[in-house]
């Protein structure tokens, strides 16, 4: 017996000092990648733009690699914005493949970002990003540094703030390290006051793609995405896996919209997955808000409209 109990214990501790490596190198990590972030910040991180009746923004994620691909979908966008002018472009990570910019003199700026969306009519669009695992591979205070830079980008604080007064918040966050929110951009995390709220990350929830890790929300760091986020937003927007997708999470009371097929290669998708709607193509999605509706739709350019839902306000 007393060698069944020893072995029991020797057991259960491997899987403990297993746990307990995984969790330290998350906090080194943390501490090392943000640490620069948390300096250059600046001291305001709530973005507010004016109020109108119906406001739309244009999301896409994965985009970073200057192609053909990733113009075309630019282009089809443009063809959005030309039908109503967004409020915004909503970036959702890895906006520089492979390892993200050296700094703000990087020439990937102009060929991965601002040449990219640059019509008539997207031009003088803003750009509000999320940080992505790849952008976290090269300087990321320069994204920072940007925003002096360049009027159309908008990025404050590794996690910051986008308000409309009456219609909606969206928290941008740094879903890499999903920690300090309140302390590191967003001190009134959680208690938005206007009708809809929206968060905005790199790292999906869960997903139909093939491909494991955080690309499925099987990661620290999307188990700490998820604990923020449940039944605190109607919505999170995100990324990371290669692909179109909508879920409705049910345990958080929330639409997930994955929009991570803005031009890296395509990942496949689990043949048994239970997505309400999921494909493996190239595009982004548009959402427009009033006070009382949220709409969404995905576009590809294999079929236009591919994707579309409607979603009324309801009473608190």
């Amino acid at each position: 017996m007393t060698l069944i109990f020893r072995s029991i214990k020797y057991i259960a501790i491997g899987p403990a000092i297993l746990l307990l490596l995984v969790i330290s190198g998350f906090y080194v990590d943390y501490r090392t990648s943000v640490s620069g972030l948390v300096k250059a910040a600046k001291g305001e991180n709530t973005i507010v733009i004016d109020p109108q009746k119906d406001v739309s923004f244009l999301v896409v994620g994965d985009s970073g690699t200057g192609s053909k691909i990733q113009r075309k979908i630019a282009f089809l966008m443009e063809g959005r914005c030309r039908r109503k002018r967004p409020e915004g472009i909503l970036l959702l990570g890895d906006a520089v493949y492979p390892n993200g910019v050296t700094s703000v003199e990087d020439p990937q700026w102009q060929e991965k970002i601002f040449s990219m969306y640059t019509g008539d009519c997207l031009r003088g669009v803003p750009i509000f990003p999320v940080l992505g695992n790849h952008d976290y591979l090269g300087n990321v205070t320069s994204w920072i540094e940007m925003s002096d830079r360049n009027e159309r980008w908008n990025f404050p604080s590794r996690h910051y703030s986008i308000v409309v007064p009456g219609v909606v918040t969206i928290y941008a966050i740094d879903s890499s390290y999903p920690v300090s929110i309140e302390q590191h951009g967003i001190p009134d995390f959680g208690h938005s006051t206007t009708p809809w709220t929206i968060a905005m990350g790199h790292h999906p929830l869960q997903s139909a793609s093939v491909t494991g890790g955080g690309h499925r929300g099987l990661s620290i760091s999307s188990w700490l995405v998820k604990k923020r986020l449940c039944n605190q937003v109607d919505a999170y927007l995100t990324a990371h896996s290669h692909h179109l997708e909508y879920d409705y999470i049910e345990e958080c009371n929330m639409d997930q919209y994955i929009s991570g097929a803005g031009g890296g290669e395509l990942y496949k998708l689990r043949e048994d997955h239970d997505a309400e709607f999921a494909i493996s193509q190239y595009g982004f999605l548009e959402i427009e808000l009033s006070s009382e509706l949220m709409k969404t739709r995905f576009f590809s350019f294999e079929k236009e409209n591919i994707f579309q839902r409607s979603r009324k306000r309801q009473p608190d």
